[in-house]
């Protein structure tokens, strides 16, 4: 059961929407509801409007409970755009943190614990284009509270050029990184010329991820995923230097994807997960996450993984 605020509920009219109050969403809610369409313009506008240019206000928090709440009745496949709004949500924000509504938390964290194995179900059954895998993997790594789940707000796609930054531990600098499926390069930028492209034929050797040890969650709703990767591991097509990343994300999904998994060990979840779902050299992107890069201000070596903007 999830907590709702019932949609006659007074409080609605003091929530926050990115543009005034919240009383007219209860209306939009029981339209949805009569006629759920997770592709339709009713469930963008609902949600847009309290989840704006990755700005969240605090009707969300109770407008993602009954949104999860209507998507019981269908099949996970029909309700992929949700998971990608939750999931950002997850990911991106602490409903302590952003002051919620306290008598809104308990629904929340409901509908959140509610969507994470909905979200795995569509992941691992659905036939899947490169750009909904890829958005679906890292909609339920923030569903599982991960700090990775942020990549939505990246430029680091799995389905085309990608970019994005670390903050070198050093000199607290800035560092825009090209992320490709060779291997990493900073781009430099200089007044007047534009960024030199990276060098197409480098090749970076890929990182050994070691064993990964971590405490199990229960229940775990990643432990199907789990066992599907560990047989991935065994077989022998795959690309080299790929499969010590396939055995940690295993063992990731086994034990349960938690906010504590070291973000490399997830950064070889992702690439595993994409091979799994037939995309294996977009994989590779994720698998080079683990290199080393050179700080272009203090010379200084620092992995990506290990300093990424969004960890900070």
């Amino acid at each position: 059961m999830i907590d709702l605020l019932p949609l006659d509920s007074p409080q609605w009219k003091t929530l926050k929407l990115s543009s005034g109050k919240a009383g007219s969403i209860p209306n939009s809610i029981r339209q949805f509801s009569s006629n759920p369409n997770f592709k339709g313009k009713l469930f963008d506008s609902i949600w847009q409007s309290a989840y704006h240019q990755y700005s969240l206000y605090d009707a969300m928090f109770a407008i993602i409970p009954h949104l999860v709440s209507i998507a019981d009745a269908l099949p996970a496949e029909k309700c992929l755009n949700l998971w990608l709004v939750v999931g950002g949500a997850a990911a991106m924000y602490d409903p302590k943190i952003e002051h919620a509504p306290s008598n809104l938390l308990p629904g929340y964290e409901q509908a959140i614990a509610h969507a994470e194995p909905r979200c795995l179900e569509n992941l691992q059954t659905a036939k899947l284009k490169l750009n909904e895998a890829y958005n679906l993997i890292v909609a339920a790594i923030g569903l599982a509270g991960h700090a990775v789940g942020k990549m939505e707000m990246d430029n680091m796609f799995a389905y085309d050029d990608a970019e994005s930054k670390v903050i070198c531990p050093k000199d607290e600098s800035e560092i825009i990184v090209s992320v490709n499926d060779w291997g990493l390069a900073v781009i430099s930028y200089d007044d007047d010329d534009p960024p030199s492209p990276p060098p197409k034929n480098a090749r970076a050797p890929l990182a050994n991820p070691g064993t990964f040890k971590g405490s199990k969650r229960t229940p775990n709703p990643w432990q199907n995923i789990g066992a599907e990767l560990r047989d991935l591991a065994t077989k022998k097509n795959l690309l080299a230097g790929v499969q010590p990343h396939i055995e940690i994300a295993a063992a990731v999904a086994e034990a349960g994807v938690t906010a504590k998994v070291k973000p490399g060990a997830i950064f070889s979840l992702i690439g595993a997960l994409l091979t799994y779902k037939g995309f294996p050299k977009p994989a590779l992107k994720y698998f080079h996450l683990w290199d080393s890069i050179e700080c272009p201000n203090c010379q200084s070596k620092l992995i990506f993984a290990d300093n990424w903007w969004g960890l900070r």
